[in-house]
């Protein structure tokens, strides 16, 4: 790809850009994030499924990439890739909570007062957790028990 020497001074900050934004944030923060925030009896899933999640991110970049930049010029991928990072940002600082010295369960609570999650989780509001004899420890806010529940939200909740 012929590109001016002004485009490549940009293409050049936007590799830079993207490989210290990423070590310096989303990187490591994924596998701190979902270490703190989930219990022991699900830490493992919670794991596997972020891992999983950031893999397949990265691998979108990759396959997008270059036919990107031959399609829509040698910045293009660049700009749409930090759109997309600035909106992860946006939801970072909508969505998760400080999870420095914090139990999950007041990780939890703090999710529960979050508008994000309040906005798009409106039928359930909390989690179920269940304690040591089997009871249900903590259900929604907005309904008294499980039962109350409509089964699609059960069976999200059960999880």
């Amino acid at each position: 790809i012929q590109m001016s020497k002004g485009w490549g001074y940009v293409a050049t900050f936007g590799v830079f850009g993207v490989a210290f934004g990423y070590a310096a944030s989303f990187g490591p923060l994924t596998w701190l994030l979902t270490s703190e925030m989930f219990s022991t009896s699900v830490r493992g899933r919670a794991l596997g499924a972020s891992t999983i999640v950031t893999y397949l991110s990265a691998s979108l970049v990759s396959y997008t990439f270059l036919s990107g930049q031959k399609v829509l010029g040698p910045c293009v991928p660049f700009v749409i890739y930090s759109v997309i990072t600035s909106a992860s940002v946006l939801f970072a600082y909508l969505a998760i909570p400080d999870t420095g010295d914090r139990s999950p369960e007041e990780i939890e609570a703090d999710i529960q007062d979050m508008w994000w999650w309040r906005q798009s989780w409106g039928i359930c509001t909390k989690a179920q957790h269940q304690d040591p004899a089997g009871a249900d420890a903590a259900v929604s806010t907005k309904y008294a028990s499980m039962d109350e529940l409509p089964e699609q939200s059960k069976q999200q909740v059960i999880v």
